[in-house]
């Protein structure tokens, strides 16, 4: 009797094993996918700026592009204000599932926390890095007036007459602004800011001669260069421009480590699951290696970029210990 009672055992036994498997099994097969089926309805990407500057132009470029690929609406929504916290903020707080995206800069990331006392949202735990979309390059350029006709030039006599030589920025707090602090700060510089009210502003103040210099965006110096009325001593970016590979950049005329441009990226609310994460990502790589977008980027005097989200995780706060430092040493704040 014994044995026909193992042999039970051992049966029933079997029979539990092979029904927890079949239950793993199904329940992993009737697991959604949230790579496969994303995304099953209409997608809104967040602009924290006005309609009609690069962000908000290549954002509109990608939606199309997105909605193309997905077969899905992808709608833009400008929320501007704050210096883009309404619609960081605005982002932050969406539902953690895909379907509402932020496409702003890393100014939102790096210099907001440092120069203004109070934040809205947090910008190291609340997003979900997506992919780095475009870079900006800028200039440190100045009418044909002036009298210095280098960086060397105006270095030499900026420390002649320390407090005196006026630059001009697109306003307190703009990447604009803090490019043009950082150089002062490594080459040993008192200068004059006078901050204006965008970078079409501060151009026209260079070109008018109301300041001897600026640091205003490639793209609008390559204009005024090629008629005549400005010229350029130097890009701003690390590396010098594919949009203007002549120009030598300010780190090779002395300034080591210097890297400044208007970064643009793509964030989701933290939480977002990461496989729609890596697909938006991979989704929004693909189209920015198309030849006919770098194209379109190129003629708005933006670069694509397209990274993962990790290299812009990492690109973030490279760029919050760069701009903290330049804010603590030029003694910057923004009410």
């Amino acid at each position: 009797m014994r044995k026909p009672a193992r042999h039970l055992e051992n049966l029933l036994d079997w029979n539990f094993l092979f029904g927890v498997v079949a239950i793993c099994l199904l329940s992993f097969l009737a697991r959604p996918s949230w790579s496969q089926e994303f995304p099953v309805k209409a997608v809104r990407v967040i602009i924290p700026y006005a309609p009609g500057g690069p962000v908000d132009i290549t954002g509109r470029i990608l939606a199309q592009r997105l909605s193309e690929q997905w077969a899905q609406p992808v709608i833009v929504d400008n929320r501007p204000g704050a210096g883009g916290m309404i619609g960081t903020e605005f982002v932050s707080k969406a539902a953690p599932d895909g379907y509402t995206l932020l496409m702003g800069t890393l100014n939102e990331f790096a210099i907001n926390p440092a120069v203004f006392s109070r934040v809205p949202y947090d910008p190291v735990k609340g997003f979900s890095p997506i992919s780095l979309i475009t870079r900006n390059p800028m200039v440190i350029a100045a009418s044909e007036k002036v009298a210095f006709h280098s960086l060397k030039d105006l270095i030499i006599q900026a420390k002649a007459k320390p407090g005196e030589i006026a630059w001009a920025s697109a306003g307190n707090g703009s990447m604009n602004h803090l490019a043009g602090e950082w150089f002062a700060v490594d080459a040993g510089l008192k200068l004059l800011h006078v901050p204006y009210k965008g970078g079409a502003a501060a151009g026209n103040a260079i070109l008018a001669g109301e300041v001897s210099f600026g640091v205003v965006a490639l793209v609008q110096a390559l204009a005024s260069s090629k008629a005549g009325s400005m010229k350029i001593f130097a890009v701003t970016t690390e590396k010098r421009s594919p949009l203007a590979p002549e120009l030598p950049t300010v780190a090779e005329l002395g300034i080591n480590g210097f890297d400044a441009a208007v970064r643009s990226a793509v964030f989701a609310p933290a939480g977002t699951p990461r496989e729609r994460v890596q697909k938006i990502s991979g989704d929004l790589n693909r189209i920015l290696q198309s030849a006919e977008i770098r194209e379109k980027f190129a003629a708005m005097g933006v670069e694509a970029v397209g990274t993962s989200p990790e290299e812009l995780d990492a690109a973030i706060a490279k760029e919050a210990k760069t701009i903290a430092k330049v804010v603590g040493q030029a003694k910057i704040k923004v009410q």
